[in-house]
């Protein structure tokens, strides 16, 4: 079983599945190295987009 079990007081309080985490771990990396890049550049990640551009989330 892949897993952590949380004990308190000799008591388990938690069991938690680890399932799915390597993938959610990896993209913390990449998170982590996107802000990495952008303090190198210190372009505004939240700036409004020229006219011409349009935005990928609309």
């Amino acid at each position: 079983m892949r897993g952590m079990v949380i004990r308190y007081e000799g008591n388990v309080i938690a069991n938690l599945s680890l399932r799915g985490s390597y993938a959610a771990a990896d993209e913390l990396v990449n998170c982590q190295i996107a802000v990495r890049d952008w303090e190198t550049t210190n372009e505004d990640p939240f700036r409004r987009l020229p006219a011409n551009q349009s935005d990928p989330f609309q």
